[in-house]
């Protein structure tokens, strides 16, 4: 489709919309409900299967938006979570009907959905999840315009675009990292991870980690990424902390799974101890307890495009770029 002219893009490749038309009066946006199955199935696109999503608990019926016109679906926003949470975690379906042509009614409709599910899902104070993956180098690609479209539908309603992340992968068969010989792993209790999560978080290049930060504060933060962390199913036992030679500790390195794959979860140097390679020890580890100890087949990890240091790190540990980024909209 063309993009209508009141789409624009910053140099930071943030859109924005200005002046969108009303939600057409014939269209109408609820949440789903039990008996929406079929329907909310009847256009293509993300998400994936409904009928075991919403059956296992990680996409349900009420955190799924519909616009419909005369009974009909012309549009769906579909949200996320463990099936453990209350709440979901993120949104990464924004799908509109191909019957709806015109780029305004598109841009109108598909704001009303994300909006709608914003207001009812998100609480107040939080920041809203959205992760939209595209291809590498998407901005001279030809889904640019679909891309585009998508991502100002969530900023029209209120969302912003945070950072783009490379999607990265070991597979069984790819060189394992031999284990540290100048780093000690250990188990780690609650405290003393919170207290390095917030060390290490001390000049971080994550985006993420830098935006809650800046609105939440230094320690609420490092608690924030521990309890997110525990909500993933890799088990809390394979969790460390690294520590030098004397005792001092140098970072920490927490392995999970992600429901599907085993992953690199989480990983920091504190500040005093960076710029020694100590991120490739670290990354090892991860690596080789998951591809030795637990028979991992595959290893999924992904982080910042501008995170340099981190890219690199992943790159000598073996990690392929996918050629898929993720972009983080909050």
């Amino acid at each position: 489709m063309t993009v209508p002219s009141s789409l624009s893009v910053s140099a930071s490749d943030q859109p924005s919309v200005s002046d969108l038309p009303a939600l057409p009066p014939a269209v109408v946006v609820r949440a789903a409900t039990r008996d929406d199955l079929e329907l909310a199935s009847s256009i293509g696109g993300v998400p994936p299967n409904l009928p075991k999503t919403w059956e296992d608990g990680t996409r349900r019926p009420e955190w799924t938006y519909l616009a419909l016109r005369d009974d009909a679906l012309v549009g769906r926003a579909v949200w996320w979570g463990w099936a453990s949470s209350e709440l979901p975690i993120l949104t990464d379906t924004l799908d509109l009907a191909d019957s709806v042509t015109d780029g305004f009614e598109r841009l109108a409709v598909g704001t009303a959905l994300a909006a709608a599910g914003f207001a009812a899902l998100v609480p107040p104070g939080e920041d809203r999840q959205i992760i939209c993956w595209v291809p590498a180098g998407w901005r001279s690609g030809p889904a640019a315009p679909a891309i585009l479209e998508k991502l100002a539908m969530w900023t029209g309603a209120g969302a912003r675009l945070l950072v783009e992340r490379l999607d990265l992968l070991w597979v069984r068969g790819d060189p394992v990292p031999p284990p540290s010989d100048r780093l000690e792993f250990r188990p780690v209790d609650d405290d003393a991870l919170v207290e390095l999560v917030a060390r290490c978080g001390d000049g971080s290049l994550d985006a993420h980690t830098a935006q809650r930060r800046a609105r939440t504060g230094r320690e609420a933060t490092a608690r924030f990424e521990v309890e997110q962390m525990r909500e993933f199913p890799g088990p809390r036992e394979w969790w460390r902390a690294a520590y030098a030679p004397g005792g001092e500790p140098v970072g920490f390195v927490l392995p999970t799974k992600d429901g599907v794959y085993h992953a690199v979860g989480y990983l920091g140097v504190v500040p005093e101890h960076r710029g020694h390679g100590y991120v490739h020890d670290l990354l090892g580890e991860c690596t080789r307890f998951l591809a030795v100890e637990q028979d991992a087949e595959r290893i999924v990890a992904n982080t910042d495009v501008g995170n340099l240091p981190m890219a690199s790190a992943f790159a000598r540990a073996g990690y392929a770029d996918t050629g898929r980024h993720r972009l983080d909209l909050v």
